[in-house]
């Protein structure tokens, strides 16, 4: 039984990655910044990788 009904919302950026702007429009939309470490990883990677954490997190796995 899953832990949390908690909506998640990810935004998985490109292998470039995220602005100063950018990021200060999601800490003023409310998003928790976040970050899979120092290594660029592609952006289906990246997704992947994001989905199964916050999963585990949540309780699924």
């Amino acid at each position: 039984m899953p832990l949390s009904m908690t909506p998640v919302v990810l935004a998985i950026g490109t292998e470039r990655g995220w602005t100063e702007a950018e990021l200060g429009q999601f800490l003023e939309s409310g998003f928790a910044l976040c970050s899979l470490g120092d290594r660029i990883l592609k952006t289906e990677t990246a997704a992947a990788v994001a989905v199964s954490v916050v999963l585990a997190g949540l309780g699924y796995v």
